[in-house]
């Protein structure tokens, strides 16, 4: 099933070294890996089921082979396990508020990580705004802010014809950022109509953990 966003598969699986487990995936042989440990050598657990998606945390039914049924939870905060996961509502004077998105996971060491918009108004300033932490503070209009304060106003970019346009964001190799997040929401030019300030539109929030 879809989990974290949307961005990675979890599935069960099992080999002959480990028997069943949980597996996690984003379609890549180097980014598809084994994240839990039933049981022993050779063997895993007897059965893993109902799998329930909530933000970054995935809740599961599994029976480890010694006390039957029990209730689990995989935290991939806690795991350094590199995610993208968008969060709120954004708004918009259209049929739809801007989206963001990413061109990839954000992996350590990733130089041409990116963080893009879509749905926008084409030809229009898109400014992005970064923080450290979520928040959700009612704006006039229906606007949400999505971000904590302090935030840090990044250098506005031009959207393309199709409403489009990203930021680059390389992301170092250093193993102390695994585990680390950071919240975006764009603003986009949507001028004499737009809710937010009647001249702007503003996008859902979007969680980038740097990990493996």
């Amino acid at each position: 099933m879809p989990a974290l966003g949307s961005t990675q598969l979890l599935f069960a699986a099992a080999d002959y070294d480990h028997g069943l487990q949980l597996w996690l995936s984003d379609g890549t042989p180097a980014n598809t890996r084994q994240i839990t440990n039933f049981g022993g050598s050779g063997y895993g657990a007897v059965l893993l089921d109902d799998f329930t998606p909530i933000g970054a945390r995935v809740f599961f039914a599994a029976d480890g082979g010694t006390d039957g049924l029990e209730p689990w939870v995989y935290d991939a905060v806690t795991g350094g396990i590199a995610y993208v996961l968008p969060y709120g509502v954004g708004c918009s004077a259209g049929a739809s508020p801007p989206s963001l998105s990413t061109n990839s996971l954000p992996t350590l060491g990733n130089s041409t990580f990116e963080v893009t918009i879509q749905s926008s108004l084409p030809l229009t300033l898109a400014i992005p705004a970064a923080s450290l932490a979520a928040n959700s503070v009612a704006l006039p209009n229906g606007c949400r802010l999505l971000i904590d304060l302090p935030f840090v106003l990044e250098s506005p970019v031009l959207t393309g014809a199709s409403g489009g346009a990203s930021i680059s964001l390389p992301i170092p190799g250093t193993p102390a950022l695994a585990g680390a997040s950071i919240y975006y929401q764009w603003a986009v030019l949507e001028p004499g109509v737009g809710p937010f300030l009647d001249d702007f539109a503003l996008s859902h929030g979007l969680q980038v953990q740097l990990g493996q």
